[in-house]
């Protein structure tokens, strides 16, 4: 039962332990998303300054924002998948706990009425 206690606990660490690194992918996925978003919003803003410039140059920019809505679309889809995945893995973990702990309340119920009936045939 120890043991059986003991494989739950360790099956638990590691299960937090690849929560915490798909947080972390999340947060650096999330931290993309913000950097892309606010580079889109530069560039927006050149073009804007630019339009009272050459039509090469407003070609560019757009060509670059372009660039960069597409970018942000991925990293954009990047981090929603990132999130249904951490979601995903938190409930599989947290039913794995959950039956864990229920295996570990039943072997507890088993060794008390060996202890119990033990106790019996020692009287």
């Amino acid at each position: 039962a120890q043991e059986e206690a003991s494989a739950a606990r360790q099956q638990l660490e590691e299960s937090n332990a690849k929560t915490e690194a798909l947080q972390q992918q999340l947060a650096a996925a999330q931290e993309d998303a913000t950097t892309g978003k606010q580079q889109l919003e530069d560039l927006h803003k050149q073009l804007e300054a630019a339009q009272s410039g050459s039509d090469e140059q407003v070609a560019e920019l757009q060509k670059q924002i372009e660039q960069e809505q597409e970018r942000f679309a991925k990293l954009k889809e990047t981090a929603t998948t990132k999130i249904k995945e951490s979601k995903a893995k938190a409930e599989e973990l947290q039913q794995q706990l959950t039956a864990a702990q229920d295996e570990s309340a039943a072997t507890k119920q088993q060794l008390q009425e060996t202890s119990t009936k033990t106790e019996e045939l020692q009287q």
